[in-house]
């Protein structure tokens, strides 16, 4: 269910405009950027609203699921656990960027001795952080689904082919350790990276899992956390 609410919250902050959070390239043009988040204040705060919501949700989404596979391997369920919340607290610093334009653009008095234009350049400016940010959360990511794929594939309680396209997901976040390669594949990349993770989560959230019988325990099944 944790699954479930992170893919929802996700999909909803993606979905509200003006659209500028998330790992998507900002635009260059710092004057419409300003405009976009005065005109659409409310919708921009509640995009980041829901980027925090589903960062939280995702580091108790890690943790649960280091509970669920650390007895298929010690180490890389340890590795998973670290690159994933790594991960999530560079995104919790992207969501902190993303803050910062509504503050520079908010008109306050202090602000004053910076010209609008000045104003709408540092707006963007942390547009442009928030963005590298994100870049470098996928980094700890791909390692992150890398462990978890392996994981997931000798788990021998969830199909092999999930954790194999889940490791291979990882792999393809790992293109952003060279941002031209992945910048020209950066959609392919997101839409593979959300299909293992949507396949991995609606197998838990079906058909749950049966680690007593990995353990030779017992042949009940037991629903994941997750």
């Amino acid at each position: 269910m944790v699954y479930l609410l992170f893919f929802v919250s996700a999909v909803i902050g993606a979905l509200i405009p003006p659209g500028l959070t998330g790992p998507v390239a900002p635009p260059t043009d710092a004057g419409a950027v300003a405009a976009k988040i005065t005109a659409n204040k409310t919708g921009y705060e509640l995009e980041i609203a829901f980027g925090l919501m589903s960062t939280a949700l995702y580091v108790a989404l890690i943790a649960l699921l280091y509970r669920l596979l650390r007895e298929v391997g010690r180490t890389p369920a340890v590795l998973m656990l670290a690159f994933g919340l790594m991960g999530s607290a560079v995104t919790a610093v992207e969501n902190l960027m993303q803050v910062m334009p509504v503050v520079v653009l908010n008109g306050d008095s202090y602000l004053s001795v910076y010209s609008s234009q000045e104003l709408q350049a540092l707006a963007l400016l942390f547009l442009h952080v928030a963005r590298a940010a994100a870049g470098v959360a996928l980094v700890f990511f791909g390692v992150f689904q890398l462990a978890l794929g392996w994981l997931v594939y000798r788990s021998g309680f969830i199909p092999g082919i999930i954790g194999a396209v889940v490791a291979i997901a990882g792999i393809g976040w790992l293109t952003y350790l060279f941002p031209p390669m992945s910048t020209l594949i950066a959609t392919p990349l997101a839409v593979l990276g959300a299909g293992a993770e949507l396949s991995l989560m609606f197998w838990l959230l079906v058909f749950g899992v049966r680690p007593a019988t990995r353990a030779g325990a017992s042949s009940e099944p037991a629903r994941s956390p997750a």
